[in-house]
């Protein structure tokens, strides 16, 4: 699975969900759902205890293999989404002091 090309990840991601397309207020409920999964197992490590780490992982998985997905539905070519956050997530850790440069 490592191995998959991102045009792999979205013929994989309609193999699972079909041709429906999402309209990016569907995909915003979506991603909160998701968002709010991770958050709970980030408080539960705040209190102490051990989180699920299969249970991260998982929730992690589908915030990539949807996101592919997502972008596909609303137009965007998800290499040039890849692209675009590359260079702004570089652009922010030079901001920060670190990062690549």
């Amino acid at each position: 699975m490592a191995d998959r090309t991102v045009s792999e990840l979205l013929t994989l991601g309609r193999e699972i969900w079909g041709e429906q397309r999402l309209t990016l207020q569907q995909i915003a409920v979506r991603l909160q759902v998701t968002v709010g999964d991770i958050a709970r197992a980030a408080r539960t490590e705040d209190e102490g205890q051990e989180i699920n780490r299969a249970e991260v992982g998982k929730e992690l998985g589908n915030l990539i293999l949807s996101c592919i997905r997502w972008c596909d539905d609303v137009g965007i070519e998800p290499d040039l989404a890849l692209v675009l956050a590359t260079v702004a997530q570089r652009h922010y850790a030079r901001q920060l002091g670190g990062g690549d440069g």
